[in-house]
């Protein structure tokens, strides 16, 4: 039988011209407890395609009946191969089979998955989205992988493509990052799990059979798609305007868009929540198309939340925008998916069916990629701005949560409470490391859950504060998968101890602080003189101080920029004569201003660093900062 399928496109403007990446986007909603049982998602009829451009199309389809265009001869054929790919028909459930955990997917949604094996229970056991599941029979079909649409990666121009296929035949493509330096350009590779990646599905199979990913091209660096494992309890460093912009540029001035002019709203949200301004609205733009639905427009419910099939009225009517985001951003994801207890809860990132909340939201597996594909495109198109600005870290297994170090700490949760026992890479930021009193070293991370004011237990009101939802973590539990840039290094500043080098001479106080604003809009940074007090204009020189809290975290750095030995921020004669005193014995200098002094950084200051400051001011060599 032929898979009965129906189309109805929905056009909207289109102003930017370049190539497209599709977008099929199913429309899971999010609040399954209410009306359906614990677990189990309501089977959407229909879904989005989008590409980068804005073009929307909408999706239903009537029944789900797989077809390959083979006679009973080529399938028993392909029956006996060695290596096979498996085909999902429709909605389907599965059992992990590392956990025994129930699951969903749609074959609608993405259609192939890697054949493992088959069962003696007649269970298939296939790879999809990161886990391996076992699909029951009647809803998977095998068939020889050099004969049908196999998933693949692909390096193009320095990205990284993930191309796969939906409605059984029909192909898009997500952006999911960047090419990494162990592969190659124009090249293409295998991998159900976007992590490890091979140059032959023969070989992927192999190992996906053996447990092992020895045979990857990257079998110890595994790699992480940025913003689809970045944690919700992290601030978006775009601002309002550039989620606004992006609207504009996709649909045109003239757009009836609900998400136009809608990103303060996200901010307002990401401020009171804690949940990351840029993927609620990513997550908005893919559930709404562009805040183009019909829901969107008459009910300004960005999200779909309530809109099940089987009583679409029912659907949430938001007062406005900011309410629709607010809600989400406290009900569904705060005090919802982010809170341990919480039987969704699968760890803070959008992720896929092995952890993060595409596991509980969506049956659609590559609903995480999806949504993260937004923000890639907002990135590039602002300088890569706010991409790669976090640390992470992956956590396997259960491990435990603490308010603090050392033997007075209390355990707050673990990450592998309840259902999520056996969870593999639940996410962490990383906002610094501790040594506490019992000698163990820790993590300190965003709590994924609100706190009560004295840190002790979660807070299930939903609203989180940064200075005090902070949480540890041994070091032991954690692997770094990604290494963040701080503000400071993309300010091109280094940081050794206390001090901070790199500020370059005559730098304003307000064009230091705007800088730091264009990197994060929302780091807080506050700079004083060397007698501690708080100034707003003048020069950055040595021995002044600035305060930054960055994710959420005060840390105050004292300034040194090398020649500049009297704190004005400039390089002149009269440091030039600073420094022959102290070499002289004449008047020693002292903290920041000899650290300024030691221009050959060799710990002392001798003639050398007299001539240094001396080419400088002559304009022969600018000393390097």
């Amino acid at each position: 039988m032929k898979k009965l399928v129906s189309f109805i496109c929905i056009v909207f403007i289109v102003i930017v011209s370049s190539a497209s990446v599709m977008n099929a986007q199913d429309t899971e909603d999010i609040d399954i407890a209410s009306i359906t049982p614990v677990g189990q998602p309501e089977q959407d009829e229909y879904f989005y395609i989008l590409d980068e451009n804005g073009n929307v199309e909408y999706v239903t389809y009537d029944s789900y009946a797989y077809d390959e265009s083979l006679d009973a001869k080529e399938r028993s054929a392909f029956r006996n191969a060695k290596y096979q790919v498996a085909k999902i028909t429709g909605y389907t459930t599965y059992t992990e089979a590392a956990t025994g955990l129930a699951g969903y997917t749609h074959g609608n949604s993405a259609t192939d998955a890697a054949y493992i094996q088959t069962n003696s229970n007649g269970t298939v056991r296939v790879k999809q989205a990161g886990v391996v599941m076992d699909i029951p029979k009647a809803n998977v079909s095998i068939v020889d992988y050099t004969g049908s649409n196999v998933s693949t990666y692909t390096t193009s121009n320095g990205k990284l493509y993930h191309n796969f296929f939906y409605n059984q035949t029909a192909k898009a493509s997500n952006w999911v990052g960047y090419q990494q330096g162990y592969m190659a350009s124009n090249a293409t590779y295998y991998s159900y799990d976007g992590h490890y990646f091979y140059t032959k599905y023969e070989t992927m199979i192999d190992d996906y059979r053996n447990n092992t990913y020895q045979h990857a091209i990257n079998p110890n660096t595994p790699y992480y798609s940025y913003y689809q494992f970045l944690s919700h309890r992290s601030n978006t460093g775009f601002a309002a305007n550039m989620f606004d912009n992006r609207i504009i540029e996709v649909q045109g001035q003239g757009t009836s868009s609900k998400l136009r002019n809608a990103g303060k709203d996200f901010i307002s949200a990401q401020n009171t929540y804690g949940v990351n301004a840029g993927l609620m609205w990513a997550v908005s733009i893919n559930e709404s198309g562009w805040g183009l639905s019909q829901l969107s427009l008459e009910r300004n419910n960005l999200f779909g939340h309530k809109a099940y099939d089987s009583n679409v009225g029912a659907a949430e009517r938001y007062n406005s925008v900011l309410d629709c985001v607010n809600t989400h951003a406290k009900t569904y994801i705060s005090s919802g998916y982010l809170d341990p207890t919480d039987y969704r809860y699968r760890g803070p990132h959008l992720g896929d069916k092995q952890s993060g909340i595409n596991v509980k939201y969506a049956s659609d597996p590559y609903w995480g990629e999806k949504a993260a594909q937004q923000l890639y495109l907002l990135a590039e198109r602002n300088n890569r701005k706010d991409y790669g600005s976090y640390s992470l870290g992956s956590v396997n297994g259960s491990a435990n949560i603490y308010n603090s170090t050392g033997s007075s700490k209390k355990l707050l949760y673990t990450t592998g409470s309840g259902e999520n026992r056996n969870l593999d890479n639940n996410m962490v930021i990383i906002l610094g490391e501790e040594r506490g009193s019992d000698g163990v070293v820790y993590y300190k991370i965003p709590s994924d859950s609100a706190l009560t004011e004295n840190r002790v237990a979660i807070n299930p009101t939903g609203i989180y504060k940064t200075g005090r939802d902070y949480a540890y973590i041994r070091k032991s539990d954690v692997k770094v998968v990604s290494q963040g840039s701080s503000v400071l290094d993309r300010l091109g500043m280094r940081q050794e101890g206390s001090y901070v080098f790199g500020l370059k001479p005559n730098t304003s106080v307000q064009a230091f602080t705007q800088n730091v604003k264009a990197i994060d809009t929302n780091a807080f940074v506050n700079v004083k003189n060397a007698s501690g007090q708080v100034v707003t204009s003048g020069t950055m020189g040595t021995g002044m101080t600035f305060t930054l809290k960055e994710n959420g975290v005060l840390t105050t750095y004292t300034v040194v920029i090398k020649g500049d030995v009297d704190g004005d921020g400039q390089i002149r004669s009269i440091d030039y004569s600073i420094v022959k005193n102290d070499i002289l014995n004449i008047r020693k200098l002292s903290k920041a201003y000899a650290t300024a002094g030691d221009v050959d950084g060799d710990g002392k200051i001798r003639s050398i660093d007299y001539s240094l400051i001396k080419n400088d001011i002559l304009n022969i060599k600018d000393i390097v900062q």
